[in-house]
């Protein structure tokens, strides 16, 4: 091979592995931002689960508990909504549930539920 063919050879080399990188890393780059997309949307796909649940499923526990707030007694359904609270803060905490998105949907109903205890119980 004389000088010009070796430099011709070496540039189509190199130009083929710079453009084998490239495509790799954008490849990476796309599966990156697909996989946090995917994210995102299974973690709204479960809070709206969740919502549903605490709107639908939980409201006669929900309502039976308020109730015996005002009656200063303590339902013992108090513990299923509890749980429920502590299931959305561990999702939440792993990054499961968009914690704003958490916070829009719960903040409500937890603010009242905690004003009424420390309002009840003197804390």
């Amino acid at each position: 091979m004389k000088n010009g063919q070796r430099s011709r050879y070496w540039l189509a080399l190199n130009t083929a592995l710079v453009t084998t990188i490239i495509g790799a890393l954008a490849n990476i780059g796309s599966s990156i931002y697909t996989v946090n997309i995917n994210k995102k949307q299974n973690g709204l796909e479960q809070l709206l689960q969740l919502s549903g649940h605490f709107d639908k499923d939980m409201r006669r526990t929900r309502k039976e508990t308020a109730e015996s707030f005002l009656h200063n007694t303590v339902d013992p359904d108090y513990d299923e909504i509890m749980d429920f609270y502590d299931t959305v803060g561990l999702l939440t905490k792993r990054g499961v549930l968009d914690e704003e998105l958490v916070w829009s949907i719960f903040f409500l109903p937890i603010s009242r539920i905690f004003s009424n205890f420390q309002t009840l119980h003197g804390k």
